[in-house]
Order: C-alpha cells, then structure tokens, then sequence
C-alpha cells in the first residue's frame, strides 16, 4: 500500500470515527432523571471537567428517579464509590431534588459533597 492510499485511509477512518461517537472520550460520571414509572428522561448530564453539564425539562414536576452511571475507568479510579446508581427524588420547576436520609437535598449540594458543580440548562417540555 503506497503512502498516498495509506493517507487516504487513515483519514476517512478518523472521520468515521468522528461521525458515529465511536472516537470521543466516555464521560467518567452521567446522570438521568426519569419519572417515577421509568417511562419518560426529564433530565440528564455528563460530567465534564467536573461540571455536571446537561439539560432538565422546565415544567417537569413530580417524584423521579435519578441513576448515575460511572464509566469502568471511573470504577477503577473510585473517586465516587460511595454514589449509589439510583436515588429517588423529586423535580420541582426545573431542579433536580434528591433524597437522603435527612430529607431532599439540591443536586447541587448533593454532588457538592463529590466536589462537582452543576449546570443544567432547562428546556421546554412540550407538555
């Protein structure tokens, strides 16, 4: 295989990769909030350079169920090993609640204690 061809190649793999999300990095930490029948996502995020960035419908309300995600490098790392996959919780006008043992907490203060901040930008829900 001559270099030109070889070029060509690599090139059109990069861009495949690109294209399916196969070659970008897996977040360490995701989050989704979905209502209490698991049957509808109000929220989600992913932690970037720890921020918990990503969207909330604004005019959700109601119990929910949050559940993380930890990538396996995360898993290894143990840097959150003492967040659960699921929570339950509540959503009111476009903030993420979260129950624990002394009542709801913010996600902001509950993820505070993991040293991340938040931002999710609320959208409209259609509803």
């Amino acid at each position: 295989m001559n270099k030109k061809i070889a070029g060509s190649w690599l090139k059109g793999a990069v861009a495949l990769l690109a294209l399916s999300g196969l070659g970008a990095p897996v977040s360490a930490l995701s989050m989704m909030v979905w209502d209490q029948g698991m049957e509808t996502k109000l929220a989600y995020g992913e932690l970037e350079g720890g921020v918990m960035r990503g969207r909330v419908i604004s005019d959700a309300t109601g119990r929910v169920v949050v559940l993380f995600s930890r990538s396996d490098v995360e898993r290894g790392r143990a840097q959150y090993s003492g967040l659960r996959a699921r929570y339950e919780g509540e959503l009111r006008g476009g903030q993420v609640m979260i129950r624990v043992p002394s009542g709801l907490q913010s996600l902001e203060q509950f993820l505070a204690a993991y040293k991340l901040k938040v931002e999710l930008t609320e959208i409209p829900g259609g509803r």
